[in-house]
Formats: structure tokens, C-alpha cells, sequence
């Protein structure tokens, strides 16, 4: 039968070897050499909180006692720059969402569209109250600054976004005619593929 040991908790301050040291409760029972159990007894007669399942899994990871995979965000292999595409129902809903924690109008765990971010840093300014974002072309997932235009929400799909499509056509059918101009002049060859 083995002996109980005679350990003064009472001087011993477990909050500190638990959170300000970072052991874990069986690093502290092998320190004492009692069993993980004691220790974890003494720490709810003491009122000690216990680690988080999360608080855990990142004090291993930087340790380097867990595998990278376990890590989140930045730390993470599977890491993309932050750059979701969004779904509902599961199903993708075209638009990009990127991460941008304390954004305005950042969302649930802190994405923010990203063509209200290519837009706000194209024109040096945030996106104002009340407006939205179109994507000219109709693809949702092309944020080139040139693609996208803000309009009030009430008139994203009236006159105003009628003139914008002229504009943009406007200055597609000037590209073009650049395009055709260098083309008979430099005779360059020009290769169309389908994406």
C-alpha cells in the first residue's frame, strides 16, 4: 500500500505554476509526485479555472508540442491570406470575403467583402453609408477597381446603374479601339482563350 504524502497546497501557489508557468496539471503532479487527479481536486477546492480546450491547443502549438495543423489564422498551414469565398446553405454565392478584423463592416468573424475593400482603398476612403457595391460585369468574384462602381442602395438598379454600363462601355469601346490601332500598326498578334 502506498503512503499518502503530506503536501502543505496550502503554501503552494497552484495558480501560478498552472497559469503564469503554463504547466499542465500532470507536469504539476509529477513536480509533486502525486497522481493528476489530486492536483486537479485541489485546484476546485482552490477555485482555480482550468484551461480552455483552445488555450490549450495554442500554448502546445507555440511549445511545439502539437503539429501546425492545429494551429489557427496566421499560424496555420492551410493558411490563404484570409480569402474565403462566401457560401449560404452551403452552397458558394460567388462573392470573395476577406479578413479585415475591425473593419466597420465586418461580419461575424471578421470578413469584410472584398470588393467593398478593393473598392475603399482604390478611392482612399470608406464606402459611404447607404451605398453598395456592383459589379459591372455581373461576376461576383471580379474585384478589379475598374469593375466596380458604389451607388446609394435604392438606386443600384435604376438610371444611375443604366449610366454607369454606358460609361463602362464607353471606355471598353476606347480600349478597343487602342487595341485595334496598335494591332494595324505593329501587326501584333493577339491570342483569345476561353477561361
Amino acid at each position: 500500500m502506498s503512503q499518502k504524502k503530506n503536501i502543505p497546497w496550502d503554501r503552494i501557489d497552484l495558480h501560478h505554476l498552472y497559469w503564469d508557468e503554463g504547466l499542465t496539471m500532470k507536469e504539476i503532479a509529477s513536480k509533486f509526485g502525486v497522481n493528476t487527479e489530486v492536483v486537479r481536486r485541489i485546484m476546485v477546492k482552490k477555485g482555480i479555472p482550468r484551461r480552455t480546450k483552445s488555450e490549450i491547443a495554442k500554448a502546445r502549438v507555440q511549445e511545439g508540442k502539437l503539429p501546425p495543423a492545429c494551429a489557427r489564422g496566421e499560424a496555420s498551414p492551410s493558411w490563404k491570406g484570409g480569402r474565403i469565398y462566401e457560401t449560404r446553405r452551403g452552397e458558394r454565392t460567388g462573392y470573395v470575403l476577406c479578413y479585415a478584423p475591425g473593419h466597420p463592416r465586418a461580419q461575424g468573424k471578421r470578413y469584410v467583402y472584398e470588393h467593398i475593400l478593393v473598392w475603399e482603398r482604390t478611392h482612399n476612403r470608406r464606402l459611404p453609408e447607404g451605398y453598395v457595391i456592383h459589379h459591372i460585369n455581373g461576376i461576383k468574384d471580379d474585384n478589379r477597381p475598374r469593375n466596380l462602381v458604389a451607388l446609394p442602395r435604392g438606386k443600384h438598379h435604376s438610371g444611375l446603374m443604366v449610366n454607369a454600363l454606358k460609361q463602362r462601355i464607353r471606355e471598353l469601346e476606347a480600349e478597343v479601339k487602342l487595341l485595334e490601332k496598335a494591332l494595324d500598326q505593329n501587326q501584333m498578334i493577339f491570342r483569345f482563350e476561353e477561361n
